[in-house]
């Protein structure tokens, strides 16, 4: 199984899928519609995987004022994944003023989150949202 077979069979819920949770807020919905078609448009290049994850312990009923995003990419520098989602995702915090939180893993860690990154792997699998895969 590769990395990115791994991040959608622990990732809880699904964009691509129309599996979402069943008390996301209207706004959340919002941001994870407009989001996602904006990554399924643009199609990042070395970016694997894009996870949401609400940005407190509210899950996703809350209309927060942030967004996490795990990106699991192959890079050598961080700056570069933000630097190539930043522009589309600056469009979402200027229509809905909910700010994505980037936050880049090496898609070669992906198989091995619960061991390395607990944290990491524990939010994506009781509240994460899979928007992107590359394919």
């Amino acid at each position: 199984m590769d990395a990115v077979e791994y991040l959608e069979q622990i990732t809880r819920f699904s964009y691509l899928q129309r599996r979402l949770p069943h008390n996301i807020s209207g706004l959340y919905t919002a941001i994870i519609a407009s989001t996602g078609d904006r990554l399924h448009t643009l199609k990042p290049s070395r970016i694997d995987a894009i996870i949401a994850h609400p940005p407190s312990r509210s899950k996703w009923s809350a209309d927060g004022h942030a967004l996490i995003l795990y990106a699991f990419a192959r890079f050598r520098r961080t700056y570069l994944v933000i630097n190539r989602l930043s522009g589309t995702l600056a469009q979402v915090y200027l229509e809905f003023g909910v700010l994505p939180v980037i936050q880049p893993v090496p898609t070669s860690y992906a198989v091995a989150l619960k061991e390395y990154a607990p944290r990491i792997y524990n939010n994506l699998s009781r509240d994460g949202l899979l928007l992107y895969v590359a394919r």
